[in-house]
């Protein structure tokens, strides 16, 4: 199948920009997996065609990565000739000196994919490129970028303070997914509605997008890419949570709270029965995969936070996938298929639609189409109300507050009436003069009363 490469020209302004500096150069490339990280990288190769080494390290052992590396180093120094069986470097220090002359006199780039791998078989490796960069590769020609998708060990083994590679890369990316609005290029043929459907089961991931293009109905994507057992998608999503699984099925209990609408660490105590379900939610938020929020418009002692599943590919496999294997048989998933299509609306309209406001609201204050520049965007809720959409601009004292309606019909005036004389004043702070501005979303659009009495 030909991958569609599309957009990413701000990802790939920053590799020109790092590999024109003309001297030593550390690039750090974070995703989640099936972002795209490997396709930017190929992509501004094929653009600029410079002396590259491309490698991904086998999960393997510390040896087998080094001889690995060690004759990807022999093929590009000797493209012609085969590798001797068996050829390796003593050491990675050795190694490293090997591509510091490689870089001596002329510009080398060296891209090591999946570097977190590296990493989990030898962790002290870090701490031998640390040295190498500092005495040697810093004062060659190098272009080394490093790749990962497993974020929290980008965190703790670069990106903290106590790494040894803490402060050595100049240029950091983190390949976001992307955003709904961009789905209509790529999917011209569909409707909105099916587009926020292929949203809500995978997000703004590209690797699945070049997959579900291919088919007509929302009903042949489910069919085709995700009822079967061994499908893409399941493999992935499998892979994806290898890293941070605890004690066997603990963190499914957990995710699959979440994307039963749980919010609350009580809830999750509830559904979960795990007493140990605050040390998952830290893994996941750590992970990128989660997210811990709170009310914006309390800014002293707040209600409980809560926890949101941001993941759009794990809240579509954990609501609608886990637990059904049994249905996945030829001739079985016919139910599997119903129950989708069924809960499908209150699932886009409970997670997908809700977000993408927020979103809205983000994009459009950076671009002036509103009268200030929200700092955080969220929801905001106590013991009496609760709005779905909330940004707050805390210099200016703007607070945007916000109604999300994903319904078949027209939403009315008693939807925005709840909102300005019943929720405000619940949420609103008492402290300060805040200017209130409020919005409604209705995917189906408003009735004309609702539009005539807006203002």
């Amino acid at each position: 199948m030909k991958i569609k490469f599309i957009k990413r020209q701000t990802e790939l302004d920053c590799l020109d920009r790092a590999w024109n500096r003309r001297t030593a150069q550390f690039l750090l490339l974070a995703g989640r997996q099936q972002v795209g990280k490997t396709a930017l990288l190929m992509e501004w190769l094929r653009q600029n065609q410079p002396r590259a080494i491309y490698w991904i390290p086998p999960a393997t052992s510390p040896v087998e990565q080094l001889r690995s590396f060690s004759q990807a180093l022999y093929q590009f120094m000797h493209p012609d000739a085969r590798v001797p069986d068996g050829f390796t470097y003593y050491s990675w220090q050795n190694a490293f000196e090997e591509t510091a002359l490689l870089a001596q006199d002329q510009r080398l780039v060296l891209l090591i994919d999946e570097f977190p791998i590296l990493l989990k078989a030898n962790p002290s490796l870090a701490s031998e490129l640390q040295i190498a960069w500092d005495h040697r590769l810093s004062r060659s020609n190098l272009f080394l970028c490093l790749a990962g998708a497993d974020r929290s060990s980008i965190l703790r083994d670069i990106l903290s303070y106590r790494a040894p590679l803490y402060g050595r890369a100049s240029y950091k990316i983190e390949l976001k997914p992307f955003y709904f609005g961009e789905s209509r290029s790529f999917f011209p043929e569909q409707s909105a509605d099916n587009r926020m459907a292929v949203y809500s089961f995978v997000g703004g991931i590209p690797a699945y997008w070049n997959r579900l293009k291919h088919f007509k109905t929302i009903t042949e994507m489910i069919a085709g890419e995700f009822l079967d057992p061994n499908s893409i998608f399941q493999a992935d999503t499998r892979r994806l949570l290898k890293n941070f699984r605890g004690r066997p099925g603990n963190l499914d209990k957990v995710l699959n709270a979440l994307a039963h609408k749980a919010q609350t660490i009580e809830e999750i105590f509830w559904i979960t029965g795990l007493s140990s379900a605050r040390k998952y939610l830290r893994l996941l938020i750590d992970a990128g995969f989660v997210e811990q929020r709170r009310s914006l418009t309390h800014f002293g002692s707040t209600p409980e936070k809560r926890y949101q599943l941001t993941d759009p590919a794990l809240r579509f496999y954990f609501r609608f996938l886990t637990g059904r294997a049994a249905q996945f048989a030829p001739g079985e998933r016919e139910q599997v298929m119903a129950d989708i299509i069924k809960e499908l609306p209150d699932f886009i309209g409970e997670f997908t639609w809700k977000e993408l406001c927020r979103e809205w609201i983000i994009r459009a204050g950076a671009v002036g189409r509103l009268p200030a520049f929200p700092g955080e965007v969220g929801s905001a809720w106590n013991d009496q109300a609760e709005v779905d959409v909330v940004g707050v601009d805390v210099l200016d004292k703007v607070i945007f507050l916000g109604e999300c309606r994903w319904d078949k019909e027209l939403a009315g005036q008693e939807v925005l009436t709840a909102l300005v004389s019943k929720k405000a004043h619940l949420l609103i702070p008492k402290n300060g003069n805040w200017k209130v501005i409020f919005l409604g979303f209705s995917c189906r659009g408003w009735t004309h009363q609702a539009l005539s009495n807006a203002d």
